[in-house]
């Protein structure tokens, strides 16, 4: 019995420990280089009203949304930085960061990766930084583009804060959820949080964009990759290399010698031919190498690009027995599969050898998921009447956990 208590004292000790260990995480003594990478942290504390804003982790980043559009002030057009810091309250989700001891920094900086994504409008989506809760640096940031943005690198100036210990919060105003429209909704994605001494001269170069080959319709077999690169470093640089790979496939790499002075944009285009002709999903990465670059976190970036099919006969029918049919499932964190599900999930007008597109075959879809199966592209120019029938089973959770 003693023993059997020695145990437990033990296994409460390590517990207590353990939990000491996690908690010893705070405060943040910079350089701190935060990415995500367990859809996880153990940096910042994620708040947001019930049902009129939300902010989790997914996709290795923070990200913030809206919820359904009650209490929200200001239309499509007409939505002011009053609206959305002062009346729109319930609508605001924040990342506050543990406290930051900067006591021992003479010039401290932070870089984060920003994508924002909107509803119905920009003037839905709201993002900004503050310190210490109160003080905002920089400007209220907004998407470019309702679902097409990448991420952008932000660099904050930290200096008035040398000496000191405060606090960071990421913090968004966004009037809809991914739940309650078509889409992603209004959001902001945070990634690659990086806080650490200015330097006056420091080197960091990264692709920012993959401009082509784009998402279409019977893309060919001599396709080429385009890319952005972007000089996010404080010095000229002229010689780097650039790279990319196709579904974690061969690396085509590149060396380009062209000039780039501080905030300079680069656009290249690879040589290599890349075969698109099956129709499919593409992942496709690139990134840029340069020796002595100060945060390699930012040299990539990953672009998804979809090769639709393209029917020209009709009438069209597609049962999916034989394939897929072309239709390419998409999305954040998709479940859709094609096959054969167990029997449990059969519909009734389907036989136990039928197959066809389900959230995950074998179980629920994800939570936080904002997903779709497309079709092929249908060219209609020689049809007088259009009309589409189909066949659409919904089984919905009767409770939800995140």
């Amino acid at each position: 019995m003693k023993n059997l208590l020695q145990k437990v004292l033990v296994i409460s000790l390590l517990v207590l420990l353990s939990g000491w260990y996690v908690m010893a995480q705070c405060p943040i003594v910079p350089p701190l280089t935060e990415n995500f990478s367990s859809n996880s942290s153990l940096y910042f504390t994620l708040s947001a009203a019930t049902s009129t804003s939300d902010a989790y982790y997914a996709s290795q980043a923070i990200i913030l949304t809206g919820g359904d559009a009650s209490g929200w002030t200001g239309g499509t057009l007409t939505t002011t930085a009053t609206n959305a810091w002062v009346n729109n309250v319930s609508h605001q989700a924040s990342a506050v960061s543990c406290t930051v001891d900067a006591t021992l920094m003479s010039h401290p900086e932070l870089k984060i990766d920003l994508k924002q994504t909107y509803s119905y409008s920009a003037l839905f989506s709201w993002f900004r930084v503050l310190i210490n809760g109160t003080t905002q640096i920089g400007i209220d940031y907004h998407p470019l583009t309702q679902e097409g943005d990448n991420y952008q690198t932000l660099t904050f100036d930290l200096g008035a804060y040398a000496g000191t210990t405060f606090t960071i919060t990421f913090q968004s105003s966004c009037k809809y959820s991914d739940s309650h429209v078509v889409g992603f909704g209004d959001a902001a994605f945070v990634d690659n949080v990086i806080i650490h001494e200015q330097s006056s001269s420091y080197l960091d170069v990264g692709v920012i964009s993959i401009d082509a080959p784009i998402t279409g319709c019977n893309l060919g077999s001599t396709e080429h990759v385009q890319v952005a690169v972007k000089n996010l470093g404080s010095i000229s640089i002229s010689a780097f290399d650039v790279e990319y790979s196709i579904d974690g496939g061969t690396v085509q790499t590149t060396t380009i010698y062209s000039p780039l002075a501080p905030g300079d944009i680069y656009s290249y285009t690879f040589t290599a031919n890349e075969n698109f002709t099956v129709h499919k999903s593409y992942s496709i990465f690139a990134q840029t190498v340069l020796a002595g670059d100060a945060f390699p976190l930012n040299n990539g970036t990953t672009a998804t690009i979809y090769s639709y099919g393209m029917v020209t006969s009709f009438p069209y029918y597609e049962d999916f027995n034989a394939d897929n049919g072309s239709w390419l499932p998409g999305g954040t964190n998709s479940s859709w599969e094609y096959g054969v599900p167990p029997y449990s999930y059969l519909p009734a007008y389907k036989s136990a050898t039928d197959a066809f597109y389900k959230t995950n075959l074998n179980g629920w879809y994800n939570n936080n998921e904002v997903s779709w199966v497309e079709s092929p592209c249908f060219n209609c120019r020689l049809l007088l009447l259009q009309m589409l029938v189909l066949i659409c089973l919904s089984i919905l959770k009767l409770f939800m956990t995140r």
